[in-house]
């Protein structure tokens, strides 16, 4: 057992390498590098959560393997790839470019020749295992002491969590409904 614990508020340095070709990692969703955050509280991918609480000591480097499924999650064969015909494709599409489809959902162009298009809609690091260099940087505190918590109320909280998020010294977010007199309601409720 390692010195930090769910719950505490921690600063640590980590980097991300692909585990089949020890390429470094830097085109993620997530900070990499020297982040903060409350562990098992979200806001970083699992395997992240997952190993700080197996860190003995701060100030030393261990390396760990990740799975998919502690990244970016398995890649999902029913998002991609899928070949579509040319004639259903806008032309002049490139490898690389990324395509909305007609439910939405958003897609990556992963391939095109003389009979179709490959769009794939799995995120470009699905199914990637990962190798994780991870350092504890400073000693943990619990978040309730360390910590402080603000709420705030808005239309479309999506749009304000990202805002929040952006904020210098914001460690995590929630979003939720306030008010009202349903027990857990659901988005259209």
């Amino acid at each position: 057992m390692g010195v930090a614990s769910v719950g505490d508020y921690v600063n640590v340095r980590y980097s991300l390498l692909h585990a089949k070709t020890g390429d470094p990692v830097s085109d993620t969703v997530f900070d990499i590098g020297e982040v903060s955050l409350v562990v098992g509280k979200g806001g970083f991918f699992p395997g992240l959560h997952a190993r700080v609480p197996e860190l003995e000591e701060a100030g030393k480097q261990v390396s760990f393997d990740l799975s998919p499924a502690e990244c970016f999650g398995d890649a999902n064969p029913g998002l991609g790839p899928a070949k579509v015909p040319l004639s259903s494709a806008p032309p002049g599409l490139k490898a690389g470019e990324q395509v909305q489809l007609a439910n939405g959902m958003k897609a990556r162009v992963t391939d095109v020749d003389d009979e179709g298009v490959t769009i794939d809609a799995n995120h470009p690091l699905a199914g990637v295992p990962f190798k994780m260099e991870l350092e504890l940087t400073s000693e943990p505190k619990s978040a309730a002491t360390a910590l402080q918590e603000a709420t705030f109320a808005g239309g479309c909280f999506w749009g304000l969590e990202l805002a929040y998020q952006r904020e210098p010294g914001v460690i995590s977010t929630a979003v939720g409904y306030t008010q009202g007199h349903l027990e857990d309601p659901s988005y259209a409720q």
